[in-house]
């Protein structure tokens, strides 16, 4: 990932508007930094669910081990339309944290 879009799209992860929260975490998702995993597993706490969704999966698109705790104790059991496009990495992720 290119870090210099990074750094100022985790900036902008704070934004006012639900549309911008949302658009930045799929875009840090896309990215594949790890740098975004952090900023990202705060906003699992946001009061939108569109943009927790859209940090939610990205978090999973990212599938660093550091997110499947803050995914299994933020989301709120409401939230049934997380992706699964990257469903078997994710899996196996859980997999090694449970185990």
């Amino acid at each position: 990932a290119d870090d210099r879009a990074v750094e100022p799209l985790i900036r902008v992860l704070g934004d006012e508007s639900l549309d911008v929260r949302s658009q930045v975490a799929q875009s840090l998702g896309t990215l594949g930094s790890d740098q975004a995993i952090d900023p990202l597993c705060q906003v699992l706490g946001d009061s939108e669910s569109p943009a927790v969704v859209a940090a939610a999966n990205a978090l999973r698109a990212l599938g660093d081990q550091r997110a499947v705790s803050p995914l299994l104790s933020g989301l709120p059991e409401s939230l049934n339309d997380i992706s699964v496009g990257c469903q078997p990495k994710w899996d196996r992720l859980l997999i090694e944290t449970l185990s």
